[in-house]
């Protein structure tokens, strides 16, 4: 039986493997509308911060090309936004996805997401999903904080949502995430994180459990699934 009360997920690399959208479209409107071209790199470590850090590169990055850094974020986030609701066929369910969210929904676990993202592509990822997403009771996207991660203010706003304001219950909550600010920002809230991260590098040290993919076995022994798994090699603490 497990201990926790709900669970609050991340979107992009961690219900859905749509982070190479978010990346092509960023590569595209960079060099497209604003004349300037970004490495692989560059779009790699920005993984995860979200639309403003994204502008604020894209910014940065026509200053140091002799251009006029100043340019229209709502329009930036236009370009983002049209690219990636054209080119929704790429996005499929991360591994084992699903079944998670089947498993807590069985156990009794509220459910909802927390992104960096807007609401409107964060929910065409989510639709990838299918009938599956509908185990998500609402979600918080960046237009709905003042912050998005690493504050915790998303992941603060969703437990109050639910009702579950104290810190004992918050330590209740399992969060889902693959980045270093998502995990910073699920650890500022007092919660629980399991980061799905098969990067060592992003591996953030405050992560209670650390696995590759979320249909790891650990995870089931973690959340009080099933029983318990055979041992794996832990990249995080053990569970």
């Amino acid at each position: 039986m497990s201990s926790y009360l709900a669970v609050l997920t991340d979107v992009d690399g961690t219900m859905a493997r749509s982070e190479t959208v978010h990346g092509d479209a960023l590569k595209q409107a960079a060099k497209a509308y604003y004349g300037v071209e970004l490495t692989d790199q560059q779009i790699h470590d920005i993984n995860g911060l979200g639309a403003k850090k994204r502008f604020e590169l894209v910014q940065n990055e026509r200053a140091k090309a002799g251009l006029d850094p100043n340019i229209d974020e709502d329009e930036f986030r236009e370009h983002l936004a049209a690219y990636f609701l054209t080119h929704w066929k790429q996005i499929e369910p991360m591994p084992g996805a699903k079944e998670f969210l089947n498993r807590a929904a069985n156990k009794g676990l509220r459910q909802a997401a927390v992104t960096n993202s807007q609401a409107d592509i964060a929910e065409v990822a989510l639709a990838s999903l299918g009938k599956d997403r509908a185990h998500l009771e609402f979600m918080i996207a960046i237009e709905d904080v003042a912050e998005g991660k690493p504050s915790p203010e998303g992941y603060l706003k969703a437990a109050a949502k639910m009702g579950l304001t104290t810190p004992e219950q918050r330590a209740r909550i399992i969060v889902l995430e693959d980045s270093w600010v998502g995990v910073e920002a699920a650890k500022a809230a007092g919660m629980t994180v399991i980061q799905t991260q098969p990067d060592p590098s992003h591996v953030h040290p405050d992560a209670d459990l650390v696995v590759p993919r979320i249909d790891d076995p650990r995870v089931e022994k973690f959340v009080g699934f099933g029983p318990a798994p055979s041992a794996f090699p832990s990249l995080g603490r053990a569970a």
